[in-house]
């Protein structure tokens, strides 16, 4: 009789994990250590970190180009209206107040 006790309960947890899989992978994802999973999220943790790191150095790199192409178009600027409209050679041709 205890064979047939046995083999009954065995197949009712059977079919208990059969008919329900879900709470089965349940039971097992919640013996996971605790170790493992606190190394995980610190890795995440840091992660989203990092992430916020670098959004913030692109933003900084995008201003400062930004600010470059302006600098960039104004010497162009500059320097085309200098050679087109015939520049006031006293300004670029001055010689140094030691000569």
């Amino acid at each position: 009789m205890g064979k047939n006790y046995s083999s009954g309960t065995r197949a009712l947890r059977i079919r208990s994990q059969i008919s329900n899989p879900i709470s089965a992978r349940r039971q097992k994802s919640h013996t996971m250590p605790t170790d493992r999973l606190d190394r995980v999220e610190e890795r995440i943790a840091w992660l989203e970190r990092h992430v916020a790191e670098q959004d913030k150095a692109m933003l900084e790199f995008a201003a400062q180009i930004s600010l470059l192409q302006k600098e960039l178009l104004a010497l162009r600027d500059r320097s085309a209206g200098g050679q087109n409209a015939g520049a006031d050679p006293s300004v670029d041709d001055d010689r140094p107040p030691h000569y």
